[in-house]
């Protein structure tokens, strides 16, 4: 099931185990927002689009890329990555960082 948050504000957001399959996230305010998975649970993305959603300063620690997804355009600045570095030791990406 595709669920539409396209330019939808998650600004400041603290989003614990978020699992989303098929997501439409296009243009998503993400600046700031946790989505840490601090629990070890089973918090993933899978086949979403995040095109030009912007991470800035967004603890992204834990969650899983189960593929598919796409960040074309996306924003990465001063974000904590999947695997707990941070995106501008990366050129200012997460991709490769999952």
């Amino acid at each position: 099931m595709e669920c539409q948050f396209s330019h939808s504000d998650f600004s400041q957001a603290t989003l614990f185990e978020v699992a989303v399959s098929e997501g439409n996230f296009t243009g998503a305010n993400f600046r700031s927002a946790n989505l840490s998975n601090q629990r070890g649970s089973t918090g993933f993305w899978q086949q979403s689009n995040f095109t030009g959603a912007d991470f800035t300063n967004a603890n992204l620690s834990g969650v899983q890329d189960r593929g598919g997804d796409v960040f074309t355009g996306a924003i990465w600045a001063n974000t904590i990555c999947p695997d707990g570095t941070n995106s501008d030791a990366h050129g200012h990406t997460c991709i490769g960082h999952f």
